[in-house]
């Protein structure tokens, strides 16, 4: 996840605005499937 999010940051700073949309989105996939693993432990 914050490998994702590190690269959708380089890749704003290089104003390549579509990767940024694709490695953010990209990011938020792999946060939910963290939270429900997570959540799915603590049940």
């Amino acid at each position: 996840h914050k490998e994702l999010l590190t690269r959708a940051f380089e890749a704003q700073r290089r104003g390549d605005i579509e990767s940024y949309s694709f490695l953010t989105a990209d990011a938020a996939a792999v946060r939910e499937k963290i939270d429900a693993i997570k959540e799915a432990k603590n049940d």
